[in-house]
């Protein structure tokens, strides 16, 4: 059996000990996180986006747990994203409920879907509620109904969580930090395929959360809007959810690859 290094030793010691906090515990700090704006008009240029601008998040203690909702547009991609920070034995700080309807897969019906879980949990007598609620769409052809729905989703403090053109380009800021050299074409609704189709094979949708610091990073860097506050072609605002999650599975998120890595090296030293 390797024997793992003292830093890691008093990393899972810690994590031991913050297991025991629970939801409930008197002591748990509030977090506020403002609202990012987000866009859909599949434009090259805009103007430069700080993220310091409209995104603060105050400076406070570190909840013990986090309860998070996610309602998703994608059904396979989305889901394989958040695969692995869902396994509670592994992650017990932060709690994902990821939901999709594939009946419900247009803006309208995402957000009809986030007040249902809303109004569930508001009513429920259970004791875990959550803490956030995110929305997560493609900009696709749903252009003008992301834009109605924007207002609404802020009023009832469910964050739009949007990439243009597609989750894909979150995933790929995961590995590369350039802007997509692709040829746009020039039908909208034909350029989340054609970026599918385009994307770098090397991509891949589960694995990517152990690039989340510089996914991060790159989605931030690239991250513009237009006129209307609308996140221009190739640029996501998923780095807000991103970063709300971070400090609860980054930690385990570090065992985890280095047991991954260890177990890589033991297979090809055979």
């Amino acid at each position: 059996m390797v024997e793992l290094p003292w830093s890691l030793k008093l990393v899972i010691m810690a994590i031991s000990e913050n297991r025991r906090y629970q939801k409930e515990n008197p002591e748990k700090q509030t977090k506020e996180i403002s609202f990012v704006p987000s866009s859909f008009i599949p434009e090259k240029t805009g103007k430069v986006f700080s993220v310091n601008e409209r995104y603060k998040k105050k400076e406070s203690y570190l909840d013990p747990f986090s309860f998070i909702i996610v309602v998703s547009g994608g059904e396979k991609t989305e889901r394989s994203y958040f695969k692995i920070i869902s396994n509670k034995a592994r992650f017990p700080l932060l709690k994902i409920e990821f939901n999709t309807d594939p009946t419900r897969l247009n803006p309208k019906g995402l957000l009809e879907f986030a007040l249902e879980r809303k109004k569930y949990y508001q009513s429920s007598s259970e004791s875990s509620k959550p803490d956030d609620i995110y929305m997560i769409s493609d900009v696709d052809h749903y252009l003008t109904e992301l834009i109605g729905i924007k207002e609404k989703c802020q009023s009832n403090n469910i964050s739009l969580i949007i990439s243009n053109c597609c989750f894909e380009i979150w995933l790929y800021y995961a590995y590369y930090s350039e802007i997509p050299n692709m040829d746009v074409p020039l039908k909208v609704d034909k350029i989340s395929r054609t970026f599918r189709q385009w994307m770098p094979s090397n991509v891949n949708p589960v694995k990517a959360i152990f690039h989340i610091e510089k996914n991060i990073e790159n989605a931030k860097k690239h991250y513009r809007e237009d006129e209307n506050g609308f996140p221009i072609l190739f640029t996501t605002n998923m780095f807000v959810l991103a970063e709300n999650i971070l400090s609860y599975i980054k930690e385990n998120l570090q065992i985890l690859n280095h047991e991954n890595n260890m177990r890589i090296d033991s297979i090809r030293k055979r």
